[in-house]
Parts: structure tokens; C-alpha cells; sequence
């Protein structure tokens, strides 16, 4: 008898080493579609940015979103990425932005968010805005990725005499 498992029980199962396969046959069939459908906007999405089928990749995203209004933030996320990866740091400033407001951002999702947010703000010549969320970052998980070293290079050149 399939056992009926809550949204965040799924989301918990979907964590790495979890077989989604497995997760699936214990959900009811019509709920299992619907997670299915979801699942696979998503991985569509990550497929074509991984092929730099930017436009294709948001286009799944918006799909992702409209039909799992709780991934969200994960994807808006993802949509942030495409745009960084297509040259538009302006457009990935506002998905990441769009993404911090998520409710559905999760706690460690959202130090690698400000990271790339201040990558996207770093990129639009707005140091200021980018040291703020490099910052963030490092309130949130001091040694995630080199965040010390990218706030010393923003802070170091304003930081020196002028000959």
C-alpha cells in the first residue's frame, strides 16, 4: 500500500543519497506524476544551462515555479545563474534579489545566494551593493567559498594611498 508523504517529507527524501525512484513508488500515482512533472522541469532547466541553452533553462525555471510554488526560491536561484552565465549580471542581480525574498529559501541556500549576488553586483560595477552581500555571505557561513578573500580585494584597492 503506497504511503502518502508530505511536500517537506519529499523534499527531505530528495536529498542526496536518496533514490528518487524509490520516493516515488511510495507515493500515491497521481501524486507521483505531479512530483514527477516538477522534478523534471526542474532538471530540464539544470540540463540546458549545463548546455548553455540559457533561454530554455529560464523558460523550464518559470515552468518549475508555476508548478511547485515551493521551489521558488531554489529556482529563481538557478534562473540568477543562467543570466550570470548569458553575460546579463543586471537580470541575475534581480532573480537573486527575487530569490532572497523567496519564503522558500532555505537558511544554506541563501549564503550561496548573497555569494552570487554580490558576483552579479560585482559585475554591474556596483562595489558598494557587492561588498554588502560578499559580506552577508560571511556572516552567514564565514568560510564558504573564498568570501574573505573576495571582500579584501574589494575593500584592499579603495582601501591604499594614491601615489
Amino acid at each position: 500500500m503506497p504511503v502518502a508523504l508530505s511536500t517537506a517529507a519529499v523534499r527531505i527524501a530528495l536529498a542526496p543519497g536518496y533514490s528518487t525512484t524509490a520516493i516515488l513508488a511510495r507515493i500515491p500515482a497521481d501524486r507521483a506524476l505531479r512530483l514527477a512533472e516538477r522534478l523534471t522541469h526542474r532538471d530540464l532547466a539544470v540540463a540546458f544551462l549545463e548546455m548553455e541553452r540559457f533561454d530554455e533553462a529560464l523558460a523550464e525555471l518559470e515552468e518549475a515555479i508555476a508548478t511547485d510554488p515551493f521551489s521558488e526560491g531554489a529556482c529563481l536561484a538557478l534562473a540568477g545563474r543562467c543570466h550570470l552565465a548569458r553575460g546579463a549580471p543586471q537580470e541575475a542581480a534581480a532573480a537573486y534579489r527575487r530569490a532572497l525574498a523567496s519564503t522558500t529559501l532555505s537558511f544554506e541556500a541563501a549564503t550561496a545566494v548573497h555569494y552570487e549576488l554580490a558576483e552579479a553586483l560585482e559585475a554591474t560595477g556596483a562595489r558598494t551593493d557587492s561588498l554588502a552581500h560578499f559580506g552577508e555571505a560571511a556572516r552567514l557561513e564565514p568560510h564558504y567559498r573564498e568570501v574573505s578573500a573576495r571582500i579584501a580585494a574589494l575593500v584592499g584597492p579603495r582601501s591604499s594611498p594614491s601615489p
